[in-house]
């Protein structure tokens, strides 16, 4: 074909000159013969009739078809010609060798040949060996290019498409449906990719996952919808015997755990807890995010502190066991007070991340959806009731030889805190407190399903004792509601939390008060005379103001006291209003209040 034939032919514009088009053409035609093209194309089912003379394409038909190639170009750095980095946008592109052979005098890409270059190019074992280069590039442009981790390659194709829809230009809006398409094939690589992972040799996809996620130092804006119709897409193929989206998200999810495990609470901040971001806002990861961290024995009060949610609620400056080690306040007596202040504030600063990382999740999860709201208030009811045991006298007698099977303090002091958050809007505003419905703790749920449609998602409370005695017959007579709203639950579920978690380390807190001065009273006995004695009070005293200076420092954590000081003072103004029948409907049964009650 000579120069005056190629520029009467419209596609010569796909090249950045005549000349290279000449090339390109010359190149082609010793390249291979007929036949070779013809066994090519039928492999992959091309099949091409001419009926009659074909009409050149328009000149917009072709300029549709060149914004289109260049797009597809910037966006997965691949092309079908290896001229295209000369002149053109892209000064280092991969060429896909094999698709340019099979598709033969095509040399551009549209959205019917992405699909298989696509899969070619996340097949490439090294990307680095089909680079072609503009003698003009002097390094290379971005890893992107040649990246080999298939989950890296098509996150990062995802982000492109976004970021050039971004543009909001003349040519990016006509190419909206078609960018819509190629984010299309992205996630339906990388679902295939997990359905079929023997496919792609040397590629660890799991692992890849929670890297890209886990590695974010804030919250990508393209990584959560990824993700988002990741699940929806795995979710659909799961009909059709697919893989599980489980087997995709535990993982990750698995990696985030031990993560946050790792963390001690001085250095526990939100950046700790920042990939559980990209779960929550989608109802479908949320779901199976509250699923994951569901225990396998739920009646095991302390399997609730080994999960994902609740090794954030862990974090605390005492000790996970009755026996355990306590790391902070080391040598009390050998420190001054400002020694012991300092160490105070970093730990109260600590706290106050755990609390507001927990209140953030908690939300996050009642508000995605309403399967999620109920797996949350459930996660909660059952934790709750598996830990009833924590309120018990006999528990505080023989907490050492219990702790194997309850959560320990930190962690119910924390979700304690926690709770409290989320009744703060009640507890600032009378009118919302006036939701509580009282009747909440006489209802009895039969069937465990329930428990959703009731809005009760707490246990064993209508077994509770009551401050005015009942006998059997009221107790059955009592006035219940059809259902319960979230206010109600929530404002429940944070008093009984305080009785399991606040009340009980109070308790631990002034005996060990006591136990501390008749320490110090053996000691300067013990002094008076030295030896073996005095050092073995003295060790004592040391562990002991070790743990005493720890648990102070856990219960008056400031923001929790003062919340804490709130719901006291709007329950006890809510508690008057309920015994003087000034709030309709829900007054007491006038059996229960006696007249004595009454102010």
């Amino acid at each position: 074909m000579d120069e005056e034939e190629l520029e009467s032919n419209p596609f010569a514009a796909l090249f950045p000159t005549i000349s290279v088009a000449q090339f390109y053409v010359t190149s082609r035609g010793t390249a291979k013969t007929p036949d070779d093209q013809n066994s090519k194309v039928a492999r992959i089912d091309i099949e091409q009739e001419v009926t009659g003379p074909i009409d050149p394409p328009k000149d917009d038909q072709v300029t549709e078809i060149q914004v289109l190639n260049n797009t597809i170009e910037e966006i997965f750095l691949v092309t079908l010609n290896k001229f295209s980095v000369l002149g053109g946008d892209q000064k280092q592109l991969v060429y896909l060798s094999s698709l340019a052979d099979i598709l033969g005098t095509q040399a551009w890409l549209d959205l019917p040949t992405l699909e298989q270059a696509l899969f070619e190019r996340v097949m490439l074992p090294n990307p680095l060996d089909h680079l072609v280069t503009d003698p003009a590039a002097k390094s290379l442009d971005c890893a992107h290019l040649i990246e080999t981790q298939l989950v890296r390659y098509l996150a990062e194709c995802f982000r492109r498409c976004n970021r050039v829809l971004a543009r909001q230009t003349d040519a990016t809006n006509r190419l909206d449906s078609s960018i819509k398409q190629m984010k299309g094939m992205v996630v339906q690589n990388m679902v295939t990719a997990f359905r079929e992972p023997d496919l792609y040799l040397g590629q660890d996809l799991s692992q890849q996952l929670c890297d890209l996620v886990m590695e974010s130092y804030e919250v990508e804006q393209y990584l959560a919808p990824l993700l988002n119709s990741l699940a929806e897409k795995v979710k659909e193929e799961e009909k059709e015997g697919g893989i599980l989206l489980e087997a995709i998200v535990y993982p990750v999810l698995e990696n985030m755990k031990n993560q946050i495990q790792g963390t001690s609470m001085i250095l526990f901040c939100s950046n700790t807890v920042l990939p559980l971001q990209y779960f929550l806002s989608s109802p479908i990861l949320a779901k199976v995010f509250i699923l994951h961290s569901y225990p396998k024995s739920p009646h095991n009060g302390k399997s609730f502190e080994e999960t994902l949610i609740g090794s954030i609620f862990q974090k605390s400056c005492l000790a996970t066991t009755e026996s355990g080690s306590w790391d902070y306040f080391n040598q009390p007596s050998g420190q001054p007070s400002s020694v012991h202040g300092a160490t105070e504030a970093r730990i109260w600063s600590g706290l106050e991340s755990v609390h507001s990382a927990g209140h953030s999740l908690l939300k996050q999860l009642l508000r995605v959806s309403e399967d999620t709201k109920h797996f949350t208030l459930l996660w909660l009811g059952d934790c709750l009731a598996a830990n009833v045991g924590r309120g018990k006298m006999w528990t505080s007698q023989m907490g050492s030889l219990l702790s194997a099977g309850l959560a320990s303090d930190g962690f119910m002091l924390n979700l304690g805190s926690t709770l409290l958050r989320l009744c703060a809007p009640m507890a600032e505003d009378p009118i919302k407190m006036n939701k509580v419905d009282p009747t909440y703790t006489a209802k009895v749920i039969v069937v465990s399903e329930d428990r959703r449609l009731a809005g009760v998602h707490m246990q064993g409370l209508p077994g509770e004792t009551c401050l005015v005695g009942m006998e059997e017959a009221e107790r059955e007579r009592r006035e219940t509601s059809a259902s319960y709203n979230f206010p109600t639950e929530i404002f429940f579920m944070a008093h009984k939390t305080l009785d399991l978690g606040f009340r009980p380390v109070q308790e631990k807190f002034i005996k060990l008060n006591q136990e501390l001065s008749r320490l110090q009273s053996a000691y300067r006995d013990a002094a008076q005379v030295g030896g073996v004695a005095a050092e073995q009070v003295q060790a004592r005293m040391e562990a002991a103001m070790q743990k005493y200076l720890s648990l102070k420092a856990a219960l008056l954590e400031p923001s929790t006291m003062g919340q804490q000081t709130s719901l006291m003072a709007s329950t006890a103004s809510w508690l008057v209003s309920l015994a003087t029948c000034s709030q309709e409907p829900y007054c007491l049964p006038a059996g229960q209040v006696s007249e004595s009650d009454s102010p």
